[in-house]
């Protein structure tokens, strides 16, 4: 088999649905000797910001001069985003090699498409001889394929409302779903929420598996400043400087530094570490045909009110137009509340993706009066509406499918060196 039809085949295991159990993929580890055991690891779960802490802790790792690699999810543009060593995608030959060997695991367990994808990650990172590996949870932690591993941290994000049909229907539930990756006796560096019950599982988690808890929140930050060039803070009497923009990374990368400090590994170099780390998508500005494009994989309602308030900050003079496609099991209806708050038109459209939401039943959740809004039926349409309108700024907007779709069109390949310094205007 060629790339292109394993790539076929993996995406078509999504049609089995999300089986949520860790029985799977711990027997198909088994069989391939465990490949996730050959390196050490952070773990890292979430709602909102997983990305970007796992991007601040990998190029942190590398800088102090460890062999490094990275697993995360979904992907952009390309299948191969989602492995990562020292810094660099890997090539096609790299995972088709490692599939065929584990295919016959993969088939005979019946392993769905993050499964697969997770079991290829590990025996890929063992081949590659990696020392740290940073891996990111799918969907929860609990039940996530990835929590098999015994990280040296566990990581736990902001948590917000996302995924309520499988993690449940508030943010407690989602919290002790969130929690399952804490082991006994490993640190668990979280960041502190504004909800008690939250704070009071994460707690509980630790007490009940003497696991050490250290609680991270914005007052850890001192001196918080964002500029042209990103922005900047304080901790512990030293100053870092981030490349991704937005307030919001400020607690992302206290977690990181967190993280690192744990696992005795905070060092002079990882100021520069920081300072590196760069994620396509997260509040990412580039100059596209002599548009202001803003592009932003949020997809829940939390993460739309963070796009919101920094787009207020920047452009509350200027007119906004986002375009949006949003995924069916998505909240919708507060995402797209929160969007009309600063847009003077959304465009409404559909990746195409099987879950993606018809943009006709989004049309029904657009607070009326409120917005213009308009249907495209592709995102090309789409992309081609706001272009040729009157907008100063252009926001694309509501789900990775989304923002990858529009990159494509674009010709744009956001995980380029090039791309981060000629286009990007922060």
């Amino acid at each position: 088999m060629n790339a292109v039809e394993v790539k076929k085949h993996l995406f078509s295991l999504n049609s089995k649905g999300i089986k949520y159990d860790l029985n799977r993929i711990t027997e198909a580890a088994r069989r391939c000797g465990n490949p996730h055991l050959a390196y050490k690891c952070f773990h890292v779960a979430g709602t909102n910001g997983k990305g970007s802490t796992c991007a601040y802790l990998e190029s942190m790792l590398r800088v102090a001069g460890f062999k490094t690699a990275l697993y995360s999810s979904p992907h952009l543009l390309n299948f191969e985003e989602r492995f990562q060593i020292d810094g660099k995608i890997i090539d096609e030959n790299q995972w088709l090699e490692v599939y065929c060997d584990l295919k016959q695991v993969a088939d005979e367990l019946n392993l769905t498409f993050f499964e697969t994808t997770t079991l290829m990650a590990f025996e890929l990172f063992k081949r590659n001889k990696v020392q740290w590996a940073v891996i990111e949870t799918g969907l929860g932690g609990r039940l996530d394929a990835t929590n098999i591993i015994r990280p040296e941290v566990a990581v736990i994000t902001r948590i917000a409302l996302d995924h309520m049909d499988l993690l449940g229907k508030d943010l407690e539930s989602i919290a002790s779903e969130k929690a399952g990756i804490i082991k006994s006796g490993i640190p668990a560096v979280v960041a502190s929420s504004c909800d008690q019950q939250v704070r009071d599982i994460f707690r509980q988690t630790c007490s009940d598996i003497n696991a050490p808890l250290i609680e991270v929140s914005f007052s850890d930050a001192a001196d918080i400043c964002e500029t042209a060039s990103g922005t900047l803070f304080s901790r512990k009497g030293k100053r870092y400087q981030l490349k991704m923009p937005g307030k919001f990374q400020v607690i992302n990368a206290l977690l990181a530094l967190e993280a690192m400090e744990q696992a005795s590994l905070l060092c002079d170099s990882s100021g520069a570490g920081l300072s590196k780390a760069f994620l396509p998508g997260r509040f990412q500005q580039i100059f596209f045909r002599q548009k202001r494009f803003i592009l932003d994989v949020g997809h829940n309602p939390d993460a739309a009110e963070v796009l919101v308030e920094n787009l207020k900050k920047r452009f509350k003079k200027e007119s906004v137009c986002i375009v949006t496609g949003i995924m069916k099991d998505k909240d919708y209806p507060g995402i797209l509340k929160k969007y009309s708050e600063i847009a003077d038109t959304i465009i409404l459209s559909r990746p195409e993706v099987q879950r993606a939401s018809m943009p006709e039943e989004l049309m029904k959740s657009i607070p009326q009066g409120s917005v213009q809004a308009l249907i495209c039926n592709t995102i090309a349409e789409a992309l081609s509406k706001a272009v040729s309108g009157p907008h100063q700024v252009i926001c694309v907007a509501g789900s990775f499918y989304t923002v990858g779709e529009v990159c494509g069109l674009m010709g744009i390949d956001l995980f380029a060196k090039e791309t981060a310094e000629k286009l990007s205007l922060v």
